[in-house]
């Protein structure tokens, strides 16, 4: 333990940066059940503007750059329009792509591609992540986006199957 006086300088650092790495991931899962919990009562204001979509998508996607590096992944974005003016709460929809590249960059292996688009239709508009992982088993997709759903090729011991889940909702909401 650390208040053991006999352990090394090392073995003390290694426990301290343990231990730091898992209390901001039970802040990350606390947050998030609360995000999500809060969307199921309906107690999020959503602010909406008629804002860029393609501005909110690139913010997003430098929030990862980072990781991305780390795991020697290329990350790309890309759009054929130069401005796609919706109405969105930027801070909300960040959070929803934020968790599905962050899903994409933990599923592609050391010098694949996770790439992201936008696309304006007349019909709608399209955010797309594609990445080259190792996919998702045809019989595994009616439930990806189920809370606390873990898929079988899923080796992650840390996923809790919480980021696809609170994506879904807000986009639904």
């Amino acid at each position: 333990s650390l208040l053991n006086r006999n352990i090394d300088e090392i073995k003390r650092k290694e426990f301290l940066e343990n231990s730091s790495k898992q209390l901001n991931r039970i802040e990350w899962l606390i947050k998030s059940l609360l995000k999500l919990a809060k969307l199921d009562a309906g107690a999020i204001k959503f602010e909406k503007i008629n804002g860029d979509i393609n501005k909110t998508v690139e913010e997003s996607i430098e929030v990862l750059r980072a990781k991305a590096k780390y795991e020697k992944v290329d990350l790309r974005f890309y759009s054929e329009d130069f401005k796609i003016l919706m109405e969105h709460d930027p801070n909300w929809l960040s959070e929803a792509i934020i968790n599905l590249v962050k899903n994409s960059l933990e599923h592609t292996k050391k010098g694949g591609v996770v790439e992201v688009n936008t696309e304006r239709t007349s019909v709608l508009t399209k955010i797309t992540v594609k990445d080259t992982g190792e996919g998702i088993p045809k019989e595994e997709l009616p439930h990806i986006f189920k809370r606390f759903y873990k898929g079988r090729r899923n080796k992650n011991v840390e996923s809790v199957g919480i980021g696809l889940a609170l994506s879904k909702s807000i986009i639904e909401a």
